[in-house]
């Protein structure tokens, strides 16, 4: 009689393996790449983080990828940060009922915005109080793409990343908090966006279109150099008394064609700021 040995499972090729691995980590990453969704604000409550206070009764989803925060209604209750939150980005949407509103925080506490950032497509003045801290989590826009104005109070702390200012439309833009972090900034678009915080952000600050202007702090062109990159773009520097920026410029373009604008805040006599040297 024949003997049987012991019976051992066949295993499968190393290649196999190794094939399954690659197939599962792209579809984690067919997941990473899924579009943000929009959470619309109720206006029921105050409290950013209770689900009660939005559409459907579940806030946006404390990261900076999954969801988008939406404000369409009457400002009848403005959003209030009482704890570190993150979203993908805050949108104020073109409705005829979109109010004025105002974000503001207790507990000092920071409100991170992933890549979709700050869009304003409304006609209404939108504020950022300085009681509310803003971090990005990526590099992000801020965008004026109506009539009104978008003010932030608040300050900015770049986390390394690139903030663009841009304007599709009027509506222009300002940012009085400070700005901080080794992430650059650019302004890009046709209109006007002003800083005036004592900015410390290290990253180079590139005008490249409409106008930038810089008012009240030497340092609100931050502390990295300065890039004038395209045609037909203005730098205003404005004060009541004279400011020395010290920054160190470089001008590229074609045949470029920049304005430089020497102004002031209130009626009065002509003053002279030195930006640095070009």
């Amino acid at each position: 009689m024949k003997t049987m040995g012991p019976h051992h499972p066949r295993r499968a090729p190393a290649f196999a393996l190794v094939r399954l691995l690659v197939g599962c980590a792209l579809g984690l990453g067919a997941l990473v790449n899924v579009e943000a969704a929009t959470i619309v604000w109720a206006n029921v409550g105050t409290d950013f983080a209770t689900g009660g206070n939005w559409t459907g009764a579940v806030a946006p989803t404390d990261n900076t990828t999954t969801d988008i925060a939406s404000f369409d209604t009457a400002a009848t209750n403005n959003p209030t940060i009482a704890a570190n939150r993150s979203v993908a980005g805050i949108l104020f949407a073109n409705t005829a009922n979109t109010g004025a509103f105002t974000f503001s925080a207790t507990n000092s506490s920071i409100l991170t915005l992933g890549a979709s950032g700050i869009s304003h497509q409304d006609d209404s003045t939108q504020t950022f109080d300085p009681t509310l801290a803003l971090a990005l989590g990526a590099a992000a826009s801020f965008t004026t793409g109506s009539t009104g104005a978008l003010v932030i109070g608040s300050a900015v702390a770049n986390g390394g990343n690139l903030l663009t200012l841009t304007t599709t439309s009027t509506g222009a833009g300002s940012i009085s908090g400070v700005v901080s972090g080794t992430g650059g900034l650019t302004k890009s678009g046709a209109n006007t966006w002003t800083l005036s915080g004592a900015n410390t952000y290290s990253g180079t600050t590139t005008v490249s279109s409409g106008t930038l202007r810089a008012t009240t702090n030497a340092a609100a062109l931050g502390a990295g150099n300065l890039a004038l990159t395209a045609n037909s773009t203005t730098l205003e520097l404005a004060n009541d008394t004279g400011l020395n920026f010290g920054r160190n410029t470089t001008v590229s373009g074609t045949t470029p064609t920049i304005n430089f604008v020497s102004d002031r805040l209130t009626g009065g006599a002509g003053v002279t700021h030195t930006l640095g040297t070009l």
